[in-house]
Order: structure tokens, then sequence, then C-alpha cells
């Protein structure tokens, strides 16, 4: 069924796979596979991923699983993130930008690594618990304006997602 579909086609049955957008937490690939940061594995359908051609499913943990598809995964990939799936960042972005006290509150943002380094005007209106909620390992308070937001090896993209927003 795989090579009878166009890569849109494609994409839009991963998509429902994997539990829809609101279920995508991060989405890249390499050579063969989608890597998948998912919310809830449980919305993860390994038989709706199987008619979109996928010819494994791997779950590394429970937030995150890898859809084997061949040398087509990169332009998948690049369906996704053209059309839905790119809304799907920004509204994750948008909510670490609300959880660090909105875009009037953030004086400074870049990534070093595994961290979001961030200057705060108002250290009481960054939300500790909804970082963690969108994904932080941990949110360290280097002073009253300063935090570094812990994103593992996706920082350098999420600071890349959160600069188009401010």
């Amino acid at each position: 069924m795989f090579g009878r579909m166009t890569d849109a086609e494609v994409a839009k049955i991963i998509l429902r796979g994997l539990g829809n957008k609101e279920n995508i937490d991060s989405l890249e690939s390499c050579f063969t596979r989608l890597r998948v940061g998912v919310k809830n594995l449980d919305k993860v359908n390994n038989e709706v991923l199987k008619e979109a051609g996928a010819l494994d499913i791997v779950v590394v943990d429970e937030n995150n699983v890898q859809v084997v598809m061949g040398t087509k995964a990169p332009k998948i990939l690049e369906v996704l993130n053209s059309g839905d799936k790119s809304q799907t960042l920004s509204t994750k972005e948008e909510k670490i930008i609300e959880a660090l006290g909105k875009k009037e509150n953030i004086d400074s943002l870049e990534s070093c690594f595994t961290r979001l380094r961030v200057g705060v005007k108002n250290l009481d209106k960054v939300n500790n618990n909804a970082l963690k909620e969108l994904g932080a390992l941990d949110v360290v308070v280097v002073d009253e304006n300063n935090v570094q937001v812990v994103m593992g090896t996706k920082a350098p993209k999420i600071l890349d997602e959160l600069k188009k927003l401010i």
C-alpha cells in the first residue's frame, strides 16, 4: 500500500497513527526512521502506522518511539513539518514562552548543549511545573534574573523555534 500513496497521504496516516498532532512533542528523522517524542504512548496505534508503510515500530521508552520507514523517512518528516506538524511545534513553544512568564518577561534566550539559558525580568512569573510538563528535565535558578531550563539534546532546536516566536 505504501508504494501507491503520495508522501502527503503517508504523512497523514502516520500522524493519525501517532495519536494526531496533539500527541506529538518532537519529531526528527535519521536515514530510515522517524524519531517521535509522544505525550501518551497509549495513543500510538501500530496497526495504523503499518497501514502507512511502517516496517517496524520501536518503543524506546514511555515517551519516545521510532517509526521505521526506510529511506523515505526524511521526506515524510519534511511533509509532516510543512503541514500540521509545524503548528504542533509552535503550540509547544508558545506554551514554553507562557511558562517563562510570556514574551514580555524574557530578556534573553540562548542554548548551551542541553539547556535553554533564559534571562527573565521577574523570576516569580516563571512556572517551573509547567516547564516540566512541557518536557523540561529540570529548571535551575541561577539568580533572580536567570534560569536554565534543562531540555536535553533538543535544546538547540527548541531555541530556534522559540526565537521565531519572540
